[in-house]
């Protein structure tokens, strides 16, 4: 199985592990490890058992120690990214963790999915499976500072946010924990006709 298998090439430091909700269900938890950031972790759940997640923004880690260190944007990487089927759709999501006025995420998408594609490449070289017919979907989780008389009671909901040639769902004050089948069904929902694929 593809995804498995990429839990076996990916440094086991940077994995993110999933812990066991019930039965076949399962859920992880993004953190960011900057103390000044305003939020501070995203649990995801409803995962099916073939899920690997791993992080590229890890302390001390570039995304590629072969790439010079002065091109800061390349060697950027997002804190999650989640490798996962549901339904017979494969995905692979790249998602960031920011604060209030959220900038820079750009660079860290572009940077974790061309290593994304890297590993793909690996993969199929190296032992002959290929992600080739999962679909690349961007997520920026962030904390917006909300009027709290006006929207005591209701979510700011998820936009679609096109930056260069990315189409990303922004999230802001997700809920916690947020269910994963609630995250494809806003792509579905707010009309993600580009879909990058592998």
């Amino acid at each position: 199985m593809p995804i498995e298998k990429h839990r076996g090439i990916i440094a086991p430091e940077v994995l993110i592990s999933l812990n066991t909700e019930h039965e076949r269900r399962m859920s992880l938890t993004i953190k960011e490890d900057d103390p000044a950031a305003k939020l501070k972790e995203v649990r995801l759940t409803g995962f099916e058992s073939a899920t690997v997640a791993f992080r590229l923004d890890h302390k001390g880690k570039r995304v590629s120690e072969f790439i010079n260190a002065a091109c800061k944007n390349i060697n950027k990487g997002c804190d999650a990214i989640i490798i996962t089927s549901s339904e017979g759709n494969g995905y692979i999501f790249i998602c960031e963790l920011k604060s209030e006025s959220p900038k820079g995420y750009r660079e860290q998408m572009l940077a974790s999915s061309a290593f994304v594609k890297y590993l793909n490449a690996m993969l199929d070289n190296f032992f002959g499976l290929t992600l080739g017919k999962f679909k690349i979907k961007y997520i920026l989780f962030y904390k917006k500072r909300i009027n709290k008389r006006r929207l005591r009671h209701s979510a700011i909901p998820p936009e679609k946010k096109q930056k260069g040639r990315l189409t990303i769902l922004k999230y802001p004050n997700p809920p916690n924990p947020l269910n994963i089948k609630s995250i494809m069904r806003y792509f579905s929902n707010l009309g993600f006709c580009h879909t990058e694929k592998l």
